[in-house]
């Protein structure tokens, strides 16, 4: 059986691979609202990660979960602004894939939520998974956008 820290090792791992991920779309996008979109969504799982980490350095301390901290992210869409594109399917491949590892992410860390009884490692992952949820609804906006209106919806 898989104990709370390994789990979110194996979690820290994922998040580490999303922001790979994400950074490797950002540099292969010509669209500059696309590898703007990509470089963000690289940089808050980044922050995920690092979190990820200070949660497993505070507990193998014996220390129990530390607080998040910091405000909810902000991800805006300017439709308004929005440039028109013609994007390839590789980045329509690529949104599609990173709406379903968001989607395994938020499932991840609502099992990881199920899995503790302490009332503050239910917090940090239950923030955890609305920010996994909003990348996902970002994405499936984005998505929406470049399939049906054929420009990119991501705004400054």
């Amino acid at each position: 059986m898989t104990t709370q820290i390994e789990a979110i090792v194996i979690a820290r791992q994922a998040e580490d691979r999303a922001a790979h991920f994400y950074a490797d779309a950002a540099l292969g996008c010509a669209d500059p609202r696309g590898k703007d979109l990509f470089e963000q969504l690289a940089r808050y799982e980044s922050t995920h990660r690092d979190k990820l980490d200070e949660m497993i350095e505070s507990l193998q301390g014996g220390n129990g979960y530390p607080e998040y901290g910091d405000e909810p992210q902000r991800i805006n869409i300017d439709e308004a602004g929005a440039d028109r594109v013609s994007e390839s399917g590789d980045v329509l491949d690529i949104i599609s894939q990173a709406i379903q590892a968001e989607r395994n992410a938020a499932q991840s860390y609502r099992e990881l939520a199920a899995s503790t009884d302490d009332p503050a490692g239910r917090q940090v992952f239950e923030r955890l998974i609305q920010e996994e949820l909003l990348h996902e609804r970002v994405l499936n906006d984005q998505f929406y956008a470049l399939t049906n209106e054929g420009f990119w919806a991501w705004g400054e």
